[in-house]
């Protein structure tokens, strides 16, 4: 099996295409994550597992003070940065320890679509 790192940055241009307006992720996910997220004017945000950046330039549009997304592709983190400038964005592996970030960095930490490829 390709490790997900690997298959993210070899299709990381037509996921991005897809996922702008995909049903699952456009209608359904993030229109969810948003409304759970609540107000976000001055949140300083974690977008975990960001991918090419679609969630974290609402995040930013919706009022959060700083958007940082990580994500383990760096095509994705590529994507990220350009659709999104406001943004901040690392390549970093969910499944380890996250020590890129002080303890408290962050008032919200969004997970779309990611913690289903963590192992534990």
């Amino acid at each position: 099996m390709t490790p997900p790192t690997d298959q993210y940055d070899e299709m990381a241009a037509e996921y991005a295409e897809h996922s702008a307006a995909g049903l699952a992720n456009a209608h359904y996910d993030r229109p969810a994550v948003l409304s759970l997220a609540g107000d976000l004017t001055g949140l300083r945000v974690l977008d975990a597992g960001c991918a090419a950046g679609h969630l974290a330039r609402l995040l930013a549009e919706g009022g959060a003070a700083s958007v940082t997304g990580i994500d383990i592709s760096a095509a994705m983190v590529a994507l990220a940065r350009e659709r999104c400038p406001a943004g901040t964005f690392h390549r970093a592996d969910l499944a380890a320890p996250l020590d890129l970030f002080e303890d408290g960095a962050f008032d919200l930490v969004t997970a779309s679509l990611v913690l289903h490829y963590l192992a534990d």
